[in-house]
């Protein structure tokens, strides 16, 4: 692709950054913010997605190719099945999109799933006051056991119960808004539990 595009597109070479998304410095890019635009690989497209909120301070925006089934997760709201970590998680920083949807023969050659392109716009200030990596790790904690109640998937949290709580723990990480997320966070604050160290991103 880079070929193509100094060779057809004759973009200067000087412009183009070929680098792994994966294992690269974004603050390097460019010397203030930037949106973030591509047809993404749809097998590392959850790990750019996190790398957008981890360099949420810089990146404005993203305009993104995915797999349909990804974009709907992203996008998705509280009560739907397709909703998780990162639909929490996005949605405390940035307001989603979802815009239009691609056919496989739209492409050549067709590829063996459907594609939608979703748009998220930073908000002018995070929905509430939190520490992310915290946040992150009590949202994938929830979301680990996503078919059980939140009495089974944070039970390990040792929170005590008072009425929110109670009324929460009846529930399903999928039936929880990101303001649910937020009072657990800050009684998990208040009482400076220990958060478990969980590596994996999916949920």
């Amino acid at each position: 692709m880079v070929n193509i595009l100094i060779r057809d597109l004759h973009i200067p070479a000087y412009r183009i950054l070929q680098q792994d998304i994966l294992h690269c410095h974004w603050h390097s890019f460019f010397d203030g913010s930037y949106w973030v635009c591509g047809n993404f690989p749809y097998n590392i497209s959850t790990q750019i997605v996190f790398g957008i909120l981890e360099n949420r301070d810089i990146v404005e925006g993203m305009v993104g190719m995915f797999q349909k089934e990804v974009a709907i997760r992203i996008v998705s709201t509280p009560g739907r099945r397709e909703y998780g970590i990162q639909s929490v998680m996005v949605h405390f920083y940035y307001e989603s999109f979802y815009l239009f949807e691609l056919d496989p023969n739209e492409f050549d050659p067709p590829p063996k799933v459907h594609s939608a392109v979703i748009k998220l716009v930073k908000r002018p200030r995070p929905l509430f006051d939190f520490e992310y990596q915290k946040m992150l790790r009590i949202v994938k904690l929830a979301f680990n056991q996503r078919r059980k109640k939140l009495s089974n998937a944070l039970s390990s949290l040792g929170l005590e119960k008072d009425e929110k709580i109670s009324e929460l723990w009846h529930l399903r990480a999928e039936n929880l808004s990101g303001k649910d997320f937020f009072y657990i966070y800050t009684k998990v604050e208040e009482k400076g539990l220990a958060l478990p160290d969980m590596n994996y991103l999916d949920g």
